[in-house]
Order: structure tokens, then sequence, then C-alpha cells
């Protein structure tokens, strides 16, 4: 009977192996940045995406009332309570704002959730909060009335049309939430900053005219003591930005 020749079984040696894991190592590190900015960009654009929605729900929710927008109000005991700037959707279980688009099927939930990476956890609080709880919000900021004046108005109640913002330059309708640190709005973030789209540094805008551009956000942020006049400044900076243009 023959023997059978058996090969000697090769394999790695350690420097081999370490070769290899440093090469795997640096196709990682270039091809990483890279992937993040792929997707960054797809959830931007998915993000416009959303607010290209939301003002065609805008005109045809103005077309539909007089061309008034959404109120940002909510009934208080025999008072009313309100905020002209506000990524809230619904208060003490009345719908306010463009949650009133989302109520009356003008837009569905998802559109004014952001798909930012930076934003899931709390687009998931938030889609929560809408079926379960009386006060929830979104992944935008809806800007209603921006008069020359941060007092509130007795005439708030009497409504507010695009046309009117529109007569003094102020086209903001929807934004990217994006706040400084300690922003009581914050939910999932606790402390953290609250970047609109962190890796390509860019907030989305949507004006009432139906545009959406995209703008740095260093230079569009809430910053303390985030009052209403904190806001409105805000979205003047918005406005700026526009203008620039």
């Amino acid at each position: 009977m023959r023997g059978v020749n058996k090969s000697p079984v090769s394999g790695f040696t350690l420097v081999e192996l370490l070769v290899s894991i440093v090469i795997i190592a640096l196709l990682l590190t270039i091809a990483v940045p890279s992937l993040q900015r792929a997707m960054a960009l797809a959830q931007q654009s998915n993000c416009m995406g959303n607010l290209r929605f939301q003002t065609q729900a805008h005109a045809l929710y103005g077309s539909n009332n007089h061309f008034n927008k959404p109120p940002i109000m909510w009934k208080m005991f025999n008072s009313f309570g309100y905020f002209p700037v506000t990524p809230n959707v619904k208060m003490n279980g009345e719908t306010i704002g463009q949650g009133i688009l989302v109520h009356k099927k003008y837009l569905p939930l998802r559109t004014l959730l952001c798909p930012s990476s930076s934003m899931i956890e709390d687009s998931l609080m938030d889609q929560d909060a809408w079926l379960k709880k009386s006060v929830s919000g979104s992944s935008y900021s809806y800007f209603w009335r921006h008069s020359d004046s941060f007092a509130k108005k007795a005439d708030l109640l009497s409504g507010y049309k695009y046309s009117e913002a529109e007569a003094k330059g102020r086209y903001g309708l929807s934004m990217d939430f994006n706040a400084m640190s300690g922003h009581s709005y914050m939910g999932a973030f606790g402390s953290a900053d609250w970047p609109s789209h962190p890796v390509l540094g860019y907030v989305n805008i949507a004006y009432s005219d139906g545009s959406v551009s995209a703008e740095d956000n260093t230079k569009i942020i809430l910053k303390p003591p985030f009052n209403i006049e904190a806001k409105m400044t805000w979205w003047d900076l918005a406005h700026k930005a526009r203008r620039r243009k």
C-alpha cells in the first residue's frame, strides 16, 4: 500500500498578518469619511425633500383657508397660548402649526422628522409623542408670525397671512432646528449641541414662495437665552442669508 503524501499546510506569518491589518486599517481610514459624506448627502437630500413637501402642503392649506398660515395657538383655560417660532406640533392635545397640516392630511408626519443621523433618536421620540402624548414636536422649527415687535399682540388671534410676512421680506417658513448647547427642546440630546446636518455643516430652510436652500449652520444658529427675541433674531439670520443670494 502506497503512503499518502501530505503537502505542508502554509499559513500567514505574524508579520504578514500585521501588514494585512495595517492595510485594511488604512483602507478604512480612506473609505469611512467618504462613506459618511455620501450618507450625509443622501440624508440632506431627503431632508430638503421633506421641506419641499412642507411648502406644497402650505400652498394647499393656504388656498383652502383664505391664505392664512396654520396658527400656533392653543387653549389654556379661558385664554390662549402661542409661540411665534416653534418645533411643537401639538400642545395640550391640540394640533398647532404644522401639526395642523398633519392632522388635516396635508402632510404625513414623517415629512416633519429630519432624516439626519444626528436626529434619529429625537425623531423617534417625536413620532411616539404624536401618537401617545398631549405635547409633541418635530425636527423642523415652523415660523408663523414675524412682526417688527417681539411683544405679544391681541391681533394674533385674527390669523396671519403668508403675504403679510412676505411684504416685509420675511419669507421663512420652516427650518432645521439648529441650536447651541443646553436648549430645552433638545430631548434625547441633553446638553449636547443640536446641529442640523453636522457632517456637511448645513441647515436647511424652506420659504413661503416654495424655494428651499441649504445654509452654513454656524451662521444661522439659535443662541442663549433662547427667548422669543432670540428666536426672532435667529429667523432674521435666515432671511439675511436669502437676501445675500
